[in-house]
């Protein structure tokens, strides 16, 4: 899987780099929003991985453009111990979810997976279903239902 790391601090981006490199992930690098932002393509990137905090254009705003250029980007926040109120706000702006620093590689690999499963089943075209046809008005009721679900 191929990951955009946007990350201001260079010996953690290096680290988080190097361990999920290591883990057999594709990881290109940014030192911050703008570089980020210039760097993402959307057909390599399979999700991008953004610190909250950062000079210039924030993982906010990071999110806010890479949303706005392609409504399908997986988004992963870093954030620091007790940024949890940002990186909530982060996910009702469309992030798929936070990773908090110190980052526990592990927990973080779980989460870029699930966010790859993610991308991968929006992107796939989920094929309709049969009509359902019932005789009886009481099951036509609970078809409309299920339709509506």
């Amino acid at each position: 899987m191929s990951v955009l790391l946007i990350e201001d601090d260079a010996s953690l981006r290096e680290v988080l780099a190097m361990n999920l490199e290591d883990l057999g992930f594709t990881v290109d690098r940014a030192p911050d929003g703008a570089a980020g932002l210039a760097a993402y393509d959307p057909a390599r990137h399979r999700v991008v991985l953004t610190d909250m905090r950062m000079p210039g254009l924030d993982g906010l705003a990071v999110l806010d453009r890479l949303r706005a250029r392609d409504p399908d980007v997986v988004v992963v926040m870093l954030t620091a111990y007790g940024g949890a109120e940002r990186a909530l706000e982060a996910m009702r702006r469309g992030a798929f979810h936070y990773v908090e620093k110190p980052v526990n590689i592990q927990a973080l690999v779980q989460t870029l997976e699930r966010a790859q499963a993610h991308r991968d089943g929006a992107a796939r075209e989920r094929p309709e279903a049969p009509p359902m046809v019932a005789a009886s008005p009481a099951m036509n009721q609970v078809l409309k239902v299920v339709d509506r679900v």
